[in-house]
């Protein structure tokens, strides 16, 4: 069992976590884009410390792509529920051409850039490094602007309620999962990725 003082730590830094992230996402459409960005750039260092160990991804450009991608993609989706205002003409011309094709092009473009950009790197392993560097940015930014979707995908707006359904199932799925492991585990299950999971 996790020592006493490691599992209130756990708890308290859970607790702070927990309530900025219900916070945010209950407050309004900013506030869930605001924190969900800067959650984008906390997941983005993390994904490079882990990933720094065995390659040599792009980190600058990994940056610049998940930071200007999670932009634009709110940037998008402030337009499409009308929370910028601008003269009618200029929404449905960027509604019609904009947010589906817009999308597209970043989507593809980042990927392009890294793959031209290793080019003139001269690191060893050009292949690996690509491989880890547009994972990094599949694996980060994807899932943030796909959430974005998700809020707005029903009419009238940001829909905080889907959200917040959402990430109370993933919640609930983990503290089970760990309670059970803690209380039932015997046979490790991967210890080469994570050495406590059973």
């Amino acid at each position: 069992m996790a020592p006493i003082s490691n599992l209130w730590q756990r708890i308290f830094t859970g607790s702070i976590f927990l309530a900025v992230m219900i916070g945010a996402i209950i407050g309004s459409f900013h506030t869930f884009l605001l924190v969900f960005g800067i959650i984008t750039v906390l997941c983005t260092n993390e994904y490079l410390k882990i990933s720094s160990t065995f390659s040599s991804p792009n980190k600058p450009l990994l940056y610049i792509a998940n930071i200007v991608c999670y932009c634009l993609i709110s940037f998008i989706a402030l337009i499409d529920t009308d929370l910028i205002p601008l003269p009618i003409q200029i929404v449905r011309r960027i509604k019609t051409y904009f947010i589906f094709y817009g999308q597209l092009f970043i989507m593809l473009l980042f990927p392009i850039l890294i793959i031209v950009a290793e080019l003139f790197r001269g690191k060893e392993k050009p292949l690996e490094n690509i491989a880890y560097t547009i994972l990094g940015f599949l694996y980060v930014v994807m899932p943030f602007t796909l959430l974005i979707h998700i809020s707005i995908s029903q009419p009238w707006g940001y829909h905080f309620e889907i959200i917040l359904a959402f990430f109370i199932a993933l919640w609930i799925a983990d503290i089970f999962a760990y309670v059970w492991g803690k209380l039932l585990g015997k046979h490790k299950l991967a210890p080469k990725i994570s050495k406590g999971k059973t």
